[in-house]
């Protein structure tokens, strides 16, 4: 037995023993709450919402699914970004499309995006900060928006800088409305 094997071997035991196998590879679709949003409460239009939807999902198909960031953190961000989009347009097909391909572990359409992803996150930090002045429900839009645009652009200082000091006011966001499952760090209260 060459070492080579002997540490493959001992690995897929050990996985085995602690069930990590095949956990961290495990995409799970999101499954956003319906009763949480009334798309007749945002003062977003139909059209806007359909169109910010198909970025989101053409920026996972495109962008994200396809980084080099940990698979952990690429299927935690899919499952948000593509909530969020299903949020927005509940019958979306390109989102419906992407998060179904995750899921069954199949190859992604490569998916037509008018703007690069520098440029959408610029969109959604844009948008949300007129949402913020808004209705309550327009408000809660506008910090989900501001924490996809910082996950996209994490380089752009006003916002990250936004997101943070959100962030550290109210505490980490609440995803489970969005994606169906809680964030990995402490919900705000």
């Amino acid at each position: 037995m060459t070492v080579r094997t002997w540490i493959r071997a001992s690995t897929c035991l050990l996985l085995a023993i602690t069930g990590m196998a095949g956990a961290a590879d495990e995409y799970r679709s999101a499954q956003p709450d319906d009763r949480w949003l009334d798309e007749r409460d945002l003062t977003m239009l139909a059209l806007e919402r359909e169109r910010m939807a198909n970025h989101l999902a053409a920026y996972v198909a495109n962008t994200l699914v396809r980084s080099k960031r940990r698979q952990t953190d690429r299927h935690l961000w899919a499952r948000r970004l593509l909530g969020l989009a299903l949020t927005l347009h509940p019958q979306n097909p390109r989102a419906l499309l992407t998060d179904r391909a995750l899921a069954g572990r199949q190859p992604l359409p490569v998916m037509e995006s008018e703007h690069a992803p520098e440029l959408l996150a610029q969109l959604l930090y844009q948008r949300a900060k007129q949402l913020r002045e808004s209705k309550p429900l327009d408000r809660a839009m506008a910090n989900y928006l501001i924490a996809t645009a910082a996950f996209m652009q994490p380089y752009s200082e006003d916002v990250v800088y936004d997101h943070e000091c959100r962030r550290l006011k109210h505490g980490a966001l609440n995803w489970s409305p969005i994606s169906g499952e809680a964030s990995p760090d402490k919900p705000a209260k």
